[in-house]
């Protein structure tokens, strides 16, 4: 802003006017505050820091932070108040002062690679220094998640020769989605007669139905899971027998729960109406 001063000179020089003109500016100043995170998972929130000073002569009036995101990031709350998404409403800074303000990213789950988040000061005034009132964070977001397998509980007998139902369940608790999750099922014991597939989020079944052994390359995306309904036929010699599964996945973050184990009895069990289960099994 221009402002105008005339000086008068000492009496008798009422007639000798001289203009002086100078600048009162706004400088805004913005920084991101240490410590600030370079690395991130995808699927989880970020907090930052932004400290914007106002280091000129001039109050700033309605300043403004306005964001730059791509579509792996996006802003979901601040300090101040967001609109759009886009930019918040810090209010007037007087010369002289500074302020925090605490922004939260919110990072996609299918994120992967590199990311710039770019913020920007602005007021009514007009900048007196530019450069100093843009802030940039470069942020490098991998791939984390906590990958499950188990089996369900039943059944717990089957029939020399007979079939038994088994459902083997592999989940990913996230936060980020999952990719290429190494899935393992090959009972020695048993045969693999047939197996379906069922998935839930947005990823599908590497395949649908299937036989034999599961060696299988999936992805689940995070809150996600697949099931399969396995039919294993028994062999015709009774006695306890193991079944193992596994679920392996590189930036898994608990790797003790990828893998599965439960036994299956096999067992020429009479039932209460003299029928043997190995001969039900055998029942269309």
């Amino acid at each position: 802003m221009l402002v105008t001063v005339w000086a008068v000179g000492a009496p008798g020089s009422l007639d000798e006017l001289t203009r002086l003109g100078y600048y009162h500016e706004v400088d805004l100043n913005l920084t991101v505050a240490e410590p600030a995170p370079d690395t991130v998972v995808a699927g989880t929130t970020v907090p930052l820091t932004l400290v914007i000073a106002n280091n000129g002569e001039l109050d700033a009036s309605d300043v403004e932070l306005l964001f730059a995101t791509d579509s792996l990031v996006r802003v979901i709350e601040a300090s101040c108040p967001v609109y759009s998404e886009t930019f918040c409403r810090v209010g007037d800074l007087p010369a002289g002062s500074a302020m925090e303000v605490t922004v939260t990213l919110a990072i996609d789950p299918d994120a992967l690679g590199r990311s710039s988040f770019l913020v920007a000061a602005d007021s009514r005034e007009a900048e007196g220094n530019p450069g100093d009132e843009l802030a940039q964070q470069v942020l490098t977001i991998v791939e984390e998640a906590d990958v499950a397998v188990e089996f369900s509980d039943d059944p717990q007998v089957v029939g020399p020769g007979g079939e038994a139902t088994v459902w083997l369940n592999v989940y990913n608790a996230g936060p980020s989605n999952a990719y290429g999750i190494r899935v393992g099922f090959d009972p020695e014991a048993f045969s693999i007669e047939a197996w379906d597939c069922f998935s839930v989020g947005a990823f599908d079944c590497l395949a649908f139905s299937g036989a034999g052994p599961i060696n299988q390359n999936i992805d689940i995306s995070a809150g996600g899971s697949i099931h399969y309904r396995l039919r294993l036929r028994a062999p015709l010699s009774e006695g306890q027998r193991e079944l193992t599964a596994s679920a392996s996945y590189a930036r898994d973050t608990f790797p003790a729960n990828n893998t599965a184990v439960r036994e299956l009895r096999i067992e020429d069990k009479v039932f209460s109406d003299h029928f043997e289960s190995s001969f039900l099994s055998r029942l269309p």
